[in-house]
């Protein structure tokens, strides 16, 4: 707070402090619960942002990876359908080219 200033009659200066006051306690309280509860939100959402920036990276790296592998799957073994669960797999034969320019289905 700045003081203000007073000429008096006799001309001198007289420096004026305002009037302080407080808050009732209970009021002053339940501010700094506020402000306090408030703080520590902003930290958890803090948090939760870089839990996500890491599990991005991660979540990228691993998808990354594991294109990597299908490509090696796919010059081991050609093109597969893969049965994730039993590790079966069935050959899986190239559409002619008429039927990918048209997207026709002639297996009916």
């Amino acid at each position: 707070m700045s003081k203000q200033k007073e000429t008096t009659k006799k001309g001198t200066v007289k420096q004026l402090t305002p009037k302080v006051t407080k808050l009732d306690q209970k009021d002053l309280e339940t501010i700094q619960q506020f402000l306090g509860k408030l703080q520590e939100l902003r930290g958890h959402i803090s948090e939760a942002a870089i839990q996500q920036q890491t599990g991005l990276a991660a979540f990228a790296e691993t998808h990354a990876s594991f294109q990597k592998f299908q490509g090696e799957i796919e010059f081991k073994y050609g093109k597969i359908q893969i049965d994730v669960s039993t590790g079966a797999y069935t050959e899986v034969q190239d559409e002619p080219k008429e039927m990918q320019e048209d997207g026709a289905d002639t297996k009916d």
